[in-house]
């Protein structure tokens, strides 16, 4: 029969690291024919291709370590048509590997003053990896974790914590750090949290209010037309005078939600009480040229003078205008006439 087998490329208690590249030779000396090596992998064939040199047998199985390889249990058997059972040799491996990468899970969007759970997980890693977090710049030290065994090989990290949205912040910038202190290999996940703010009071461009305009007389509102342009607005008054316009005080206010007191303008009506006539020279003699002047009290606005003869208007000269009382104006108008023997005196 075969002599025992034995293994070279590894030692028990050794440490690999993932991505390694590790290389296991099964060796057995004598027997006749020389002994057929196989390889296992936690009791699932691996390779069996072997060769001789003289009454050496020799099987060489290379692979590149991988997670699962750790705590995987290598063996090798040796046999040949002498042996009644086959002769076993195995080995442990240990291989030691840092999280390919962490991944955060938790709310996209908060309000100010909302607390948001949020949890980081590794995926898995020989030995178990640290978790780290940062918060908007600031590390977290109350966190809570916790590991559990991978199916896949090593261990597992999940941490917990609650961050609290701060008044004046647009978003929560969340960092979690996944951490292999013994191969100092360190991965990263990042996530964003959008902060969620009420709207402010709408506000309304483009639209400037005009004035209201209302038009008052003698304190009492009264009825007006009123236009807009696009910088202004006017309300038009149309007065039929009569009696009660003597000495009115019409006025116009103005005002929007941009003033506290209305703007106001005010005009008073007089109109003139008495016209007068006066003849220049007094003494009339025919043949010479007269000037008749009328003359109106004092008015506001001025009095329109106008002259008639028998019915018919006919044109004065010599319009003037000068201040008289209450703020009013006194008018006059001269009309020529040419004296005659039939003119009444």
């Amino acid at each position: 029969p075969p002599g025992a087998p034995y293994i070279e490329g590894y030692t028990t208690g050794e440490t690999l690291r993932r991505g390694q590249t590790v290389e296991l030779s099964c060796r057995s000396r004598g027997g006749n024919p020389p002994a057929q090596l196989i390889w296992y992998k936690n009791g699932a064939q691996v390779r069996m291709a072997y060769r001789t040199a003289g009454r050496l047998s020799e099987n060489i199985y290379t692979f590149t370590a991988e997670a699962n390889d750790n705590k995987a249990r290598f063996r090798c058997e040796a046999s040949n048509i002498m042996s009644q059972t086959p002769l076993k040799v195995e080995v442990d491996l240990t291989v030691l590997f840092a999280p390919t990468h962490v991944s955060i899970s938790g709310p996209s969007e908060a309000r100010v003053g909302d607390p948001v759970p949020l949890q980081c997980s590794t995926a898995p890693s020989n030995p178990a990896a640290e978790i780290k977090w940062s918060v908007s710049g600031k590390q977290i030290r109350n966190a809570t974790s916790r590991t559990v065994v991978s199916p896949e090989g090593g261990w597992i990290t999940t941490s917990n914590i609650t961050a609290v949205v701060e008044p004046n912040k647009r978003s929560l910038v969340v960092i979690c750090h996944g951490l292999n202190m013994q191969l100092t290999e360190n991965v990263v996940s990042t996530t964003n949290i959008n902060i969620l703010y009420p709207p402010s009071p709408p506000i309304i461009s483009g639209y400037v209010e005009g004035a209201t305009l209302v038009w008052y007389k003698n304190d009492k509102k009264i009825n007006s037309v009123l236009k807009t342009a696009d910088k202004s607005a006017t309300a038009e008054l149309t007065i039929l005078a009569n009696v009660t316009d003597n000495q009115a005080r019409y006025r116009c206010e103005a005002h929007n939600s941009a003033t506290e007191i209305p703007l106001f303008e005010t005009k008073t009506l007089i109109a003139p009480e008495t016209v007068k006539i006066r003849v220049e020279p007094e003494e009339l003699v025919p043949g010479i040229e007269a000037t008749l002047i009328c003359d109106s009290s004092s008015s506001n606005p001025p009095a329109k003078i106008t002259w008639w003869k028998d019915g018919i208007p006919v044109e004065g000269v010599n319009a003037t205008s000068k201040s008289g009382l209450w703020g009013g104006t006194v008018s006059s108008l001269d009309l020529k006439i040419n004296v005659t023997q039939d003119m009444n005196e």
